[in-house]
């Protein structure tokens, strides 16, 4: 598919072939091929980058997450740590606030890295950050919502 849209489009550096290659990075992600998804993510990147003329942008965000993600799978907690907080960095720049569903789901990751290196109350507090901001923003209702109650109930009251 990134070979069609590069005949569509006459380019690599477009924001269809970087979510692709982001897209493909996941699927190496869930088959365990952690290099692969690596590097898939770190053209993406890239090329998010030319596209929107700056790595301010929420697409470039979620890949650097995506990026953490594969360092949190290979145990490297932090490199994970540091590039899912660089993902929440640039959401609360463009946005200028905390309450986005995009930061929440990045605080309910940050949990998981702490929940791993074993420090219960470090992921507590994430998951309660992620909790908040949900509630905020999408209500008690929400499946998001949901699955940071139970990421909390995982670290005990």
């Amino acid at each position: 598919s990134v070979e069609i849209y590069e005949k569509v489009y006459g380019t690599r550096e477009h924001a269809s072939v970087a979510e692709t290659i982001n897209n493909l990075g996941i699927i190496a992600k869930i088959q365990g091929k952690y290099d692969d998804a690596k590097s898939l993510y770190t053209e993406s990147v890239k090329i998010k980058e030319k596209v929107y003329g700056t790595r301010e942008h929420a697409s470039v965000a979620n890949t650097i997450t995506n990026l953490g993600l594969v360092a949190l799978s290979q145990n490297k907690y932090n490199e994970a740590k540091q590039l899912v907080w660089e993902g929440i960095g640039i959401y609360e720049r463009i946005f200028g606030s905390r309450n986005h569903p995009g930061i929440a789901r990045k605080f309910r990751i940050l949990g998981n890295i702490e929940l791993k290196l074993g420090n219960v109350q470090g992921a507590k507090e994430y998951y309660q950050e992620s909790l908040t901001i949900f509630e905020t923003v999408l209500g008690r209702d929400h499946s998001e919502y949901a699955a940071s109650a139970k990421a909390l109930r995982k670290c005990g009251k």
